[in-house]
């Protein structure tokens, strides 16, 4: 029996190389980095500046408080009237002891970031501002009319005292705004209320100065009102508030300007700059609260509707209306 040869079986040929590109591909740009998040979901960054400024203004008062006590001689007038039960003094320095210890709450209050820490760090920053501007007329009064104007060495202190208070209210300020809500602020009702509490005391005023002008009270109180409770026209009332007081600080600028020869020129300046600035201050506040308060929607009695649709007839194998044939002539 012939031997059988069994042949291996055949190789399968390569497949032929795919043809080349007539564009040849460009390598892409590289994958960008995964995103680190710097705070967790639903949690906004805080800002450094807050912290710092509710830091400051909780220690500045018991600072001041230990620093004068621990300044005050034996023989100073206070320590007497405490020994002797002095009923004013008592009260007094309750109140100033109340004063400080609310202070330092709201430093805590700001740091923190408790509820209502906005409020409290602008009552603070525009207070620093007014007391500022209080030992900056003070200083000014205190020149002696020599030569350059040279201070006297009892109130150099009065001008660092303003500037840092000038200071901490810039701090306070700038770091609250460099924290924005999660929401927008509208502060249109405090501006509502605050007008209307001109308009009161203008009203009791005028009663017992001039009772005919009692009637302007009255109606500025009423324009605060509708202001609070955003009625008809309330941004006319507003606009009209605020235009008028930046007019009349314009105006005033220019008429009232104090004299050169008065012997307190510099603090009567002072003064009048500072009023001039309230005043136009006050209408731009006005103007710009009343942009953030957004316009009512209109009516739906108001908004022309749209014709409604032309109803269509079924077409179908079972309706009544068949497409109209064409004749192919």
């Amino acid at each position: 029996m012939a031997e059988l040869r069994t042949s291996p079986p055949p190789v399968p040929a390569a497949p032929p190389p795919p043809p080349p590109a007539a564009f040849p591909a460009q390598p892409g740009p590289p994958p960008p980095p995964p995103a680190v998040p710097s705070a967790q979901p639903g949690q906004r960054p805080r800002s450094g500046l807050v912290t710092i400024s509710g830091i400051v203004v909780a220690i500045v008062p018991p600072a001041l408080l230990a620093t004068a006590i621990a300044m005050m001689p034996d023989s100073a007038p206070a320590w007497s009237m405490f020994s002797r039960g002095d009923p004013r003094v008592i009260v007094s320095a309750f109140v100033f002891l109340a004063a400080l210890a609310l202070v330092t709450l709201a430093g805590i209050a700001i740091a923190r970031r408790w509820p209502g820490w906005r409020v409290c760090s602008s009552i603070i920053g525009w207070s620093c501002i007014v007391l500022a501007n209080y030992f900056v007329s003070f200083y000014l009064e205190s020149l002696e009319p020599a030569p350059f104007l040279a201070p006297s060495g009892e109130s150099r202190g009065l001008i660092v005292i303003a500037a840092a208070l000038a200071l901490l209210a810039i701090l306070l300020l700038v770091g609250k705004r460099d924290e924005p809500p999660r929401h927008p602020a509208r502060p249109m009702t405090a501006v509502g209320i605050l007008i209307i509490a001109i308009g009161v005391a203008m009203f009791f005023a005028a009663l017992i100065v001039a009772p005919v002008a009692a009637a302007i009270g009255g109606v500025i109180a009423l324009a605060g009102v509708g202001i609070v409770m955003r009625g008809p026209g309330w941004r006319i009332y507003s606009g009209f508030i605020a235009w008028f007081l930046i007019v009349a600080g314009v105006g005033g600028f220019f008429t009232q300007m104090p004299s050169t020869y008065h012997p307190r020129w510099l603090v009567l300046l002072w003064m009048h700059l500072t009023t001039v600035a309230a005043c136009i201050g006050t209408g731009w506040f006005i103007l710009w609260s009343k942009r953030r308060e957004p316009r009512s929607a209109p009516e739906e009695k108001d908004v022309p509707r749209p014709p409604p649709p032309l109803p269509r007839p079924p077409i179908g194998p079972g309706s009544s209306a068949q497409p109209a044939v064409t004749d192919p002539k």
